[in-house]
């Protein structure tokens, strides 16, 4: 039964990745195909930083619901947690409304959408997705995802910039409503009673949640600086190939991470004792032959490229292609980080992951201005492999820590 329910869970999964995911990808091939690589550069951006506000927006929910979901507690949580969300979104709006020169730093295609989106990121501060993943649905969860995406992806087919962010935020109306639809029915329907809270709750709630949030965001920060990388240091057509790659590698990184949130409630129980490396990875299996799967997907997709006959549209999209292949091989290898950030975060140890993703940040910035100017895209992959290369010994002597009695 287990078994059968955690099949279910991945197959809903990966049917939400696709409509959603799935659909931006497509998107930006489309747009690639017909040679419009300054506008899919321009949509590829405008979704990377809306999908950055979405997880500052959750702060670090889907991991700290997920931890409460059985807790008795749990009311209050929800509610202390959407007080501190409802804080943050509002802050960093208006901050970037603010800074005037952010959007003249995005440019004009990107900043549209994101006026277009901001009504979908303080809806995004309701979202329950945590509790679903505690629960054991994360499949609904994961399948509740794809709306905001498909909705844009299908704006862009116009490509009228207000009507992509507008679609987006429908398309949050509609993810939140099924939550909270599925929510109600399959586990309760007192999802929003404070149950006497107060301001120390909600402060220790921004303090865990914040936690999360602030070990997982500097790795999103990174995949964003490199887009912007591209765009100054490459050309249009191969900056907008990188863009798709990138973007590509990211929603590979989110079918993996889709697939470790079906392995999360089994993780948090073997965290609460001393665990050996060996177990942490046994029970994170799905997710490693997701990433597996993902790369030899990327392979195959760009050999069919490179012998299907000649055709502009694929032509166009080879370069893109190409790139999706090569940055794929990395990977397995934020997989294999990925599942160690994973444990600490099960054995709430999210402030030992602190010091390994601000690492990434830096080293990745660093090395990825010279690299990009002196090398092209060539340079960016060896940046890339390079920082992530530096955090897995840092991973492993934190699982260390943890694992003395």
């Amino acid at each position: 039964m287990a078994n059968r329910s955690r099949t279910k869970n991945l197959a809903l999964l990966i049917a939400g990745y696709l409509a959603g995911q799935g659909s931006i990808l497509l998107a930006s091939a489309a747009l690639m195909g017909n040679g419009e690589f300054e506008i899919a550069a321009g949509f590829g951006l405008g979704i990377a930083v809306i999908s950055l506000l979405l997880q500052i927006a959750d702060f670090g929910g889907l991991t700290y619901l997920a931890k409460q979901s059985h807790s008795e507690s749990y009311y209050r949580d929800f509610t202390a947690l959407l007080v501190t969300r409802l804080i943050v979104a509002l802050t960093s709006i208006i901050i970037l409304f603010t800074l005037q020169h952010f959007f003249t730093f995005l440019g004009s295609v990107p900043a549209i959408i994101l006026i277009g989106s901001v009504p979908g990121i303080f809806l995004w501060c309701f979202n329950v997705l945590g509790r679903l993943d505690g629960m054991n649905h994360s499949g609904l969860s994961g399948a509740f995802t794809a709306p905001p995406w498909a909705f844009a992806s299908f704006a862009s087919l116009v490509f009228e910039p207000y009507l992509i962010g507008i679609l987006f935020s429908l398309g949050v109306l509609a993810s939140i409503s099924l939550q909270v639809i599925a929510e109600r029915i399959l586990i309760g329907k007192q999802s929003f009673r404070g149950n006497g809270l107060t301001l120390r709750h909600t402060l220790l709630c921004a303090k865990e949640s914040g936690a999360i949030l602030f070990a997982t965001i500097p790795g999103q920060l990174t995949g964003r600086i490199h887009i912007y990388v591209s765009s100054i240091f490459l050309p249009v057509e191969v900056a907008a190939g990188f863009i798709f790659a990138r973007n590509a590698l990211n929603a590979g990184n989110n079918l993996v991470y889709m697939a470790r949130r079906i392995e999360f409630p089994r993780l948090v129980a073997l965290m609460q004792r001393p665990a050996r490396i060996s177990e942490i990875l046994a029970l994170q299996k799905v997710s490693a032959v997701a990433s597996l799967v993902i790369v030899a997907a990327a392979l195959l997709a760009n050999a069919g490229v490179y012998f299907s006959p000649a055709y502009k549209p694929i032509e166009n999209l080879s370069g893109a292609l190409l790139q999706t292949a090569a940055f794929s091989l990395i990977l397995p290898l934020t997989t294999f980080s990925g599942a160690l950030t994973q444990a600490l975060f099960a054995k709430g140890r999210a402030m030992l992951v602190l010091p390994v993703t601000y690492t990434l940040l830096f080293s990745s910035t660093i090395f990825v201005i010279p690299m990009a100017n002196y090398f092209g895209v060539t340079g960016i992959w060896i940046a890339t492999l390079l920082s992530n290369a530096l955090t897995v010994p840092m991973l492993l002597a934190a699982i260390k820590r943890t694992s003395k009695k």
